[in-house]
C-alpha cells in the first residue's frame, strides 16, 4: 500500500541518518590525519568537545583557539571525506527483523480491513434480502387483488358471451347458408 511505502521510505530514512551519526561518532580526530593538526591542536580540539567527526561544525571549530582559516578548511575536508565514506557504507535497505515487523503490521490491517469488508457484504446481503422480503409481503395482498380481480373479469366476459350465444348461432349460421 502507499501508506507501506510511505512508512518503509521514512523508516529507511531515520536508519539511515543514525548510521551516518554512528559512522561519524566512531571516527576520532585524535586517530585522523589532518594537515595541519597535530599534538597541541588535537588537544585543544578536544577539549572544546571536538572528538570525533560528529562534533565537528565548521562555525564552531574556527572558535578553537590556534585553529584558523586553513585548519578549518583542513578539518572540514577531513570530516566530508569521512561523511562520504559513511554514504558508501549506508544501507539501502531496512534491517530484516524492521523490514519483517513493517510487513506483519500491514499485513494485520490488511486482514483486518478484508475481515471488515466481508462483514460489509454479510450485512448489505442480509439487508438486502430483508427488503426483498418485506416487499414480497407487501405486494403479496395486492398480487391477491390483482388475480381475484381478473377472476371476475373472465366470469363477466363468459356469462356476456353466454348471453349473447344464441344471437351469435343465429347470425353464425345465416352467414353460412
Amino acid at each position: 500500500s502507499h501508506q507501506e511505502s510511505f512508512e518503509r521510505t521514512t523508516m529507511l530514512h531515520v536508519f539511515q541518518k543514525q548510521h551516518k551519526q554512528q559512522f561519524l561518532s566512531q571516527r576520532s580526530i585524535s586517530k585522523a590525519s589532518i594537515s595541519g593538526i597535530g599534538g597541541s591542536m588535537l588537544s585543544n580540539l578536544t577539549a572544546y568537545g571536538f572528538r570525533t567527526a560528529a562534533d565537528v561544525d565548521s562555525g564552531k571549530v574556527r572558535r578553537v583557539p590556534g585553529i584558523g582559516p586553513t585548519r578549518a578548511s583542513a578539518i572540514e575536508a577531513w570530516c566530508q571525506r569521512v561523511a562520504a565514506q559513511a554514504r558508501v557504507a549506508m544501507p539501502l535497505t531496512l534491517p530484516s527483523a524492521q523490514e519483517a515487523a513493517l510487513r506483519s503490521k500491514y499485513q494485520s490491517h490488511q486482514n483486518s480491513l478484508e475481515a471488515e469488508k466481508r462483514d460489509l457484504e454479510r450485512r448489505l446481503a442480509s439487508e438486502s434480502s430483508t427488503i426483498r422480503n418485506r416487499t414480497h409481503v407487501s405486494l403479496s395482498p395486492l398480487e391477491s387483488q390483482r388475480m381475484g380481480m381478473i377472476a371476475q373479469a373472465d366470469k363477466a366476459m363468459n356469462a356476456i358471451r353466454q348471453r349473447h350465444k344464441p344471437d351469435y348461432q343465429t347470425l353464425d349460421a345465416r352467414l353460412h347458408d
